[in-house]
């Protein structure tokens, strides 16, 4: 439970119990700090007739330092606050940061998301509504069914626009009431697992909320049988499950988990589950989920995703030693996803819609032996001469020179690629769905490495360096760091400022970054010349306006001075926002020729880089870009 109140330090008490009598809180007054005013958001919450609002609490969902939006702030950080009578608030952080994303409640109106609230002397105004509402009736066998609990979840989960779930409970006539819904947005209504086990199911729905103050009946809602979903939770080294293991059974549409608590030899048995998509998971310290399981989600590999359409009373999910396995970025084909396929652990094979065979060979190239080890990455391409292959990074292990892997039709055509340890890769040519296969012949080789320097010629140790080919991204935060690859590889140099990465196909790039600076070269260089020495960062700075005026929170970023190209390596850069001032500074910029850009909005949630102004940043450099003039007509007027 959190306590807070105006002047005083929030005060946090864990695991309170409501029936130990009364709770007493003491709080601590704030103490007095000399904070910038930017390191404040001041704000008032008001209805929409411009009243205050009292009694408000303001919470704090995430806060953006830079390119980073953090869900967890850092120590010093408000992370609650309630208006006083004037409607009044105020959210501080020791820390500066740019902007604070913020969520509003109060008795009797919707709740409301704010998002991008700078800190500074200006007062933000929040404003409140009514919101909309949802009402009907839940019947089971004609009957009204009273007391049981209700869920709508908002579809749209991005952090701007995600307000949370709501739950309520159905009257003694079966009726139930959702007032104060955020408005004019689609939901699913469903029924609380749990809390429906004894009576059948009520699978979620979609509907849209209405505008303000309207109200939305979705008549009588009839609760009929659901599935079954039974089977057992197991260790692959033969154990027993530690006491109070528990399987989690979450449904993707709806806001709803249904957990249960497993006995040593890990069995379970659900009813009356509401047929749709579901993520399983279980946790046990020291062990992860095992590959073997069909349904193991390669996005999230903590937990299993599938279809439950129908009664399931065999499934066994198996947990082996070891530490998750890492969220991979491709994406299966329609047909081979999990979420699109039958839910299943390792009581069945990987099950794929309208599934196409492809076999061949795999060999060395001088001797023409068959490897005894290789793999086999599936990919996929939406037609011959497509620019981009859409990997799927889930690896067939392959032995004795000869491999057998089942498609999906529906995915257009299939590209193959070969890797063995000891061997470059090699790929196949695009195939045509119901192709036999592909032969490999493959070279012996290794892939590119070296070693970093500093700028002061002494090795880098633990600098991060990125391996990325055609096709393949990664994009850089402002702090220094890559944070994002689209298949491309990761490594650390040691103590020594080495490192070495598997090969890779075609034109390639190896990149290495410390907080000392940066280095980008080709990696048919590295075989006459293995050695990185890091170039120190630049630091851009300058002021936006247009027609004279400072332009506040406008984005500006880092753009190559070359155009993208989908066949090689790309690198996305970061950037930052404009002050009050129209004030901007770019701290670590890679050496070599820019383009500053804004956004220009394109429609919801979509923009486009606009150009607005070239410079050439060198090692070490503070690049001062002076005032920039932006119209909407003309981007690229400087003065």
């Amino acid at each position: 439970m959190l306590v807070v109140a105006p002047g005083f330090e929030p005060t946090f008490f864990a695991k309170t119990d409501p029936l130990a009598g009364p709770l007493k809180a003491r709080l601590n007054p704030r103490p007095a700090t000399n904070l910038p005013p930017a390191n404040v958001v001041l704000g008032r919450v008001e209805d929409d007739k411009g009243k205050p609002v009292e009694n408000a609490v303001v919470s704090l969902n995430s806060i953006r330092q830079g390119d980073t939006t953090r869900g967890s702030p850092p120590e010093g950080t408000d992370p609650i606050a309630v208006t006083d009578a004037r409607g009044e608030f105020f959210l501080s952080s020791r820390e500066a940061f740019d902007a604070m994303n913020l969520e509003v409640e109060a008795r009797g109106f919707a709740r409301k998301k704010l998002n991008d609230l700078r800190g500074g002397l200006k007062r933000h105004t929040l404003t409140v509504t009514e919101g909309a509402a949802l009402t009907g009736r839940v019947l089971k066998d004609s009957k009204p069914l009273k007391g049981v609990a209700l869920g709508v979840v908002s579809q749209d989960r991005t952090i701007e626009r995600f307000t949370g779930d709501f739950v309520i409970g159905t009257m003694d006539d079966g009726r139930f009431l959702f007032s104060n819904l955020p408005d004019d947005r689609q939901y699913y209504f469903y029924g609380i697992m749990s809390s429906f086990t004894n009576h059948g199911a009520l699978a979620s729905r979609s509907f849209k909320a209405g505008g303000n103050g309207s109200t939305k009946d979705l008549g009588d809602v009839l609760v009929v049988p659901g599935v079954r979903l039974a089977g057992q939770v197991t260790l692959a080294d033969g154990s027993a499950l530690p006491p109070h293991t528990r399987l989690s059974v979450g449904a993707e549409d709806a806001w709803d988990v249904l957990v249960a608590e497993l006995g040593a030899d890990g069995r379970f048995d659900l009813r009356n589950v509401p047929p749709g998509t579901y993520n399983v998971s279980s946790r046990v310290k020291g062990y992860r989920l095992a590959e073997a399981n069909a349904s193991l989600d390669i996005l999230n590999p903590f937990e299993l995703i599938g279809q439950l359409r129908a009664d399931k009373t065999n499934l066994t999910v198996l947990l082996e030693a070891g530490e998750d396995f890492r969220s991979q970025s491709g994406r299966s084909a329609p047909g081979e996803r999990p979420q699109d396929l039958p839910l299943a652990g390792i009581e069945e094979k990987r099950r794929i819609a309208n599934p196409w065979t492809l076999t061949g060979r795999v060999t060395d190239a001088d001797t023409a032996e068959s490897l005894p080890r290789f793999q086999i990455i599936r990919g996929r391409r939406s037609s011959p001469d497509a620019t981009w292959t859409e990997w799927d990074r889930r690896v067939d292990e392959q032995s004795n020179g000869v491999y057998k892997i089942e498609l999906s039709r529906n995915g257009g055509f299939a590209v193959l690629q070969a890797e063995a340890d000891g061997y470059l890769p090699a790929q196949s040519d695009p195939l045509q769905p119901g192709a036999a296969g592909w032969d490999f012949k493959l070279k012996r080789g290794s892939g590119p490495g070296g070693v970093v320097l500093s700028p002061d010629s002494k090795p880098a140790a633990n600098a991060q360096v990125i391996h990325i080919g055609p096709g393949e991204q990664a994009a850089l935060r402002s702090s220094g760091e890559f944070h994002s690859l689209h298949a491309g590889s990761e490594a650390r140099t040691d103590a020594n400022g080495r490192f070495q990465f598997k090969p890779k196909l075609g034109d390639c790039q190896v990149i290495a970054v410390s907080s000392q600076g940066w280095r980008r070269t080709a990696t048919d260089t590295l075989a006459t010349n293995s050695t990185l020495t890091l170039q120190p960062w630049a630091r851009v700075s300058g002021r936006l306006v247009r027609g004279g005026a400072p332009i506040p929170g406008e984005y500006v970023d880092l753009s190559p001075s070359e155009n993208f190209n989908g066949k090689q390596p790309w690198v996305n850069f970061h950037g930052t926002r404009t002050d009050d001032e129209g004030r901007f500074t770019i701290e670590n910029v890679p050496p070599g020729d820019w383009h500053l850009t804004t956004r220009l909005k394109t429609g919801p949630g979509g923009w486009t880089n606009q150009r607005q102004h070239q410079f050439t940043a060198r090692p070490g450099e503070q690049v001062e870009v002076g005032t920039i003039q932006q119209t909407e007509s003309s981007p690229t007027a400087l003065r």
